[in-house]
Parts: structure tokens; sequence; C-alpha cells
């Protein structure tokens, strides 16, 4: 099975890669901004969006999930860009070295395992009975409840639809998403450093890059550099969205000019 994915412009295929429980809704502005100079792929990965359900969920089966797109979509090199868990599903496909990648941003997230740190998100999403819900406002009201700040409402609403009879769903899969939860925090290894030039992107306010793990991350990453963004947090393209659009466009400027 394919992907969902939404298309825009035209020129170098620029795939973007959405993060635990997000999707490719949460980058439609940028993915409209990018597609002034790119041909903009951005896609739900499994159990994510629209894409298919499986109760397999870990970092090389997305990986063959985007090979397989790129494969039918016929795409010879592509820039792949990838936020926190799609961040690492683009390491994966440096490591797999399978598709022809020409650049990659990676953005506030580092090769490392990660403790949990989803727990009270799982937790509201979890105890929230869709069911029994009659409106957006009870939805918010739940996450509130939770100890949900209103932007991270704001981004799981996203994962909530209506079906064909009017009744809230989710659009996740979420028993697989907690069940396989602590594969997602795993650490990617790499038999070969990765020579394709890489942009880390982190949030200055966010402690999901060290400086520790700047240093192990060169190790790996011969050609990486590294922006921060000022005032930003983990979500690093909502917080800072024409900050992050700039530090992008000056490392894809090879390709515009």
């Amino acid at each position: 099975m394919l992907l969902h994915y939404k298309e825009y412009g035209q020129g170098q295929p620029l795939l973007i890669l959405h993060g635990y429980l997000g999707c490719l809704d949460n980058w439609q502005t940028i993915a409209k901004v990018f597609a002034q100079n790119f041909r903009v792929l951005s896609i739900d990965l499994r159990n994510h969006g629209r894409s298919f359900h499986s109760p397999v969920f870990n970092y090389n089966a997305m990986a063959q999930d985007i090979e397989s797109l790129v494969s039918d979509l016929s795409l010879e090199s592509c820039i792949v860009l990838g936020h926190s868990m799609g961040g690492k599903v683009c390491m994966n496909l440096l490591s797999r070295n399978r598709i022809k990648i020409k650049k990659s941003i990676i953005v506030d997230i580092a090769p490392k395992e990660y403790p949990r740190g989803h727990d009270q998100i799982l937790k509201a999403l979890q105890s929230l009975d869709l069911e029994k819900c009659q409106s957006r406002q009870e939805i918010n009201r739940h996450f509130e409840h939770q100890g949900i700040n209103p932007l991270l409402t704001l981004f799981l609403a996203k994962n909530i639809d209506r079906s064909e009879n009017n009744k809230f769903v989710w659009k996740i899969n979420l028993p697989v998403l907690v069940q396989e939860y602590d594969a997602i925090r795993k650490e990617i290894h790499f038999n070969n450093p990765i020579k394709t030039p890489c942009l880390f992107v982190k949030g200055e306010k966010s402690d999901y890059i060290l400086d520790s793990d700047w240093h192990s991350i060169t190790k790996s990453f011969l050609n990486a550099t590294l922006s921060v963004i000022p005032q930003a947090g983990h979500w690093v393209h909502a917080e800072q969205t024409t900050d992050f659009i700039t530090a992008v466009q000056a490392f894809l400027s090879d390709f515009t000019n």
C-alpha cells in the first residue's frame, strides 16, 4: 500500500515527513511556500493522517514506505525534510541508502534514544471517549482538563475526523501508536558515515538536541550544519515559521539560484 500525500508545485522533489501524532496538514502552509521552487510531496506516515493502518510501526517499515512511494512516482532523486519522528525516518533513509537523497533537513531531533516524553499526551488521547463527544468544544475541554496547552490541543485535534454518520473518529491508529511508542524512541544506527549534506534545525528553547548531541551527530553526519531558531521550542516550524522557512531556503539555495 502507498502512503497518502499531497503535492504542490514543480521542480526538484522535496518530501516532508511529519512527527509522531502529526499529519501532513501540519505542514500545509510551509509546503505551499516551498512549492514556489520545488515539487513538494507532503506525506502522511503509516498509522497517521489518511495513510493506511498497520500493526507494524517502526523506522525500517516507515523508511520502506517512503522508498516505495519514491519508486512508484519514479523520482530519480529527492530532498527529505523530517520533523522529530519524521527526522528519524529521514536518518533511517540515509542509513539504508536505497534512494538518492541530495540534501536533508532534520528538524529538532538527534539520532539518540529518548526517554518517554509523551505519556501525558497519550493518557489524554486514550481517555477521550470520542463516541460520546458531541462537539469540538467538548473535545477541547477534555484536553484542557488533562493539562494540555491550547497550541498542543489544536495539534492533537487534527487527528480527529467525522465519520459518514457524523460521529467523531480517530484518523490515527491510536492503539498501535501507543503500543509501539518505545520503538519510536529508539536510537538510529549508521553502518557508515552519512556524506549527504544535512541541515539540523534546532529550536532555541528545545532540549531535543543538546550540545553533547552535536558532537556525536557530526561523527555520523560528515556534512552536517546546525541552524538554531530563536524563541522556538520543539515545534520549530509552527512557533517561528518565518525564521524556519528562511533557514531552510538558505540551505537549499543552490536548487533555486
